[in-house]
């Protein structure tokens, strides 16, 4: 939809989602409140609940009923992928500790604990470039890399900079599609 149609039309969109009910179909609680001295009112709260598995989420003009897009988990998995062909996990095959630092395309720098007790301990994906570095080589020779699936292995580079009069020595990575 053309920008110019979309401001003139927003105030008529509507999303609706499909579903399909699934068993138990509904439930139901119920609980008592007691009066207290700060709220001497007692009551029962009740809530019931309908069973649900979303098929599709469909945005729509409300007055017309034009269907604008439509919205499935596999449309959404498909359009993801291709916003964002690099999908990138991160795990480590024996026992470290420390950070490793990631930058996603432009984005800014940011860091995640090398841990042993999620795996993958690190997944993100990206448009077209992901920059990976760290402190010790030795760790990040400890970690693998996988992008889309496959095992890669990235060619660390030394980097030196100085932070606060402090020469600091890093290892870089930059990983993209081949």
């Amino acid at each position: 939809m053309p920008p110019d149609q979309a401001k003139q039309e927003y105030s008529r969109l509507r999303l609706i989602l499909l579903c399909t009910v699934k068993q138990p179909w509904i439930a139901d609680t119920a609980r008592q409140v007691n009066p207290t001295l700060d709220n001497p009112t007692d009551y029962t709260v009740s809530e019931n609940f309908i069973f649900v598995e979303p098929q599709e989420l469909r945005l729509y003009d409300a007055d017309s009923g034009k269907v604008f897009k439509t919205f499935t988990e596999k449309s959404v998995v498909a359009e993801h992928e291709q916003m964002f062909p690099i999908h990138l996990e991160v795990e480590m095959n024996t026992f470290t500790m420390g950070y490793l630092y990631y930058q996603i395309d432009d984005g800014p720098e940011r860091h995640t604990n090398i841990s042993n007790f999620t795996k993958p301990f690190l997944t993100v994906d990206a448009k077209s470039t992901i920059r990976v570095s760290g402190m010790d080589k030795r760790t990040l020779s400890k970690l693998v890399f996988r992008i889309n699936g496959q095992v890669v292995h990235p060619h660390w580079y030394p980097d030196k900079h100085v932070y606060l009069r402090t020469t600091i020595s890093e290892y870089r990575a930059v990983l993209q599609l081949p």
